[in-house]
């Protein structure tokens, strides 16, 4: 049974079939990840389309439901051409978009993680470096949440005490007191304060945010699909140190 419906979408990822022809993977605000063929995808004209973090709308068909769907597409924002000034801006796009290709399941809504996706495209475009990489280490945070690997920072996992919550336990995902992790600092991962009030973390509590979000995306989100982080993701870790 053919069934049409159109809808905004990010490209994740574009796969060569043939000589023109590719395999995509969008994510869209209310279906989730998708994936598709686009005929004639690397051809002169549309090639600029289907490039990776861009802004598109989507027009896709489908046959039976173990096909499958044709996708055709109109360019809204071009932001891989828009941010290919500097090699920060790739990596960056190329992990954000492997991140989501990896990590979402198909066909399943997710309108937070869509909408916050979109804001920090948008910031990227538009705002420094120090804002934007910000918004990036709080999108992983929510990338976690999202995908059921939320970490719990309203209390300490010890003494159940909300003041001067300074680390994160790495068994549990839940926050440490300075006092209750004093013995076990070694052990613990530090905690921006920033996160603590949901806001994106500053310049100095970059790294501290990153490697907090990494450590649980390696062994949480991506050891429960038995897949390795995306190395994209490290080789945008070597350009900020």
């Amino acid at each position: 049974m053919l069934n049409n419906w159109q809808t905004q979408a990010i490209i994740l990822k574009a796969k060569k079939l043939s000589e023109y022809d590719a395999l995509i993977s969008v994510f869209t605000p209310s279906n989730g990840r998708i994936n598709g063929v686009v005929k004639a995808a690397l051809s002169k004209k549309n090639r600029g389309i289907f490039q990776i973090a861009n802004l598109v709308n989507l027009d896709i068909k489908t046959r039976h439901e173990n096909q499958l769907p044709q996708i055709t597409g109109e360019l809204i924002t071009p932001y891989a051409a828009q941010l290919m000034s500097s090699s920060l801006n790739l990596a960056s796009l190329q992990s954000l978009c492997d991140l989501l290709e990896t990590s979402l399941m198909e066909h399943e809504p997710q309108p937070k993680l869509y909408k916050i996706t979109c804001q920090l495209l948008e910031e990227m475009l538009n705002s420094p470096k120090e804002q934007w990489l910000g918004m990036y280490a709080f999108f992983e945070i929510i990338l976690l949440e999202e995908s059921g690997f939320g970490l719990d920072l309203s209390c300490c996992a010890v003494s159940e005490t909300r003041e001067e919550l300074i680390y994160v336990s790495p068994k549990s995902g839940r926050a440490v007191s300075r006092l209750a992790g004093e013995a076990w600092k070694a052990r613990l991962l530090p905690l921006p304060s920033n996160l603590l009030r949901r806001q994106t973390p500053r310049a100095e509590q970059l790294l501290d945010s990153l490697n907090l979000s990494g450590y649980f995306l390696e062994n949480w989100l991506y050891a429960a699909k038995n897949r390795k982080t995306p190395i994209s993701r490290q080789q945008l870790l070597a350009k900020i140190i």
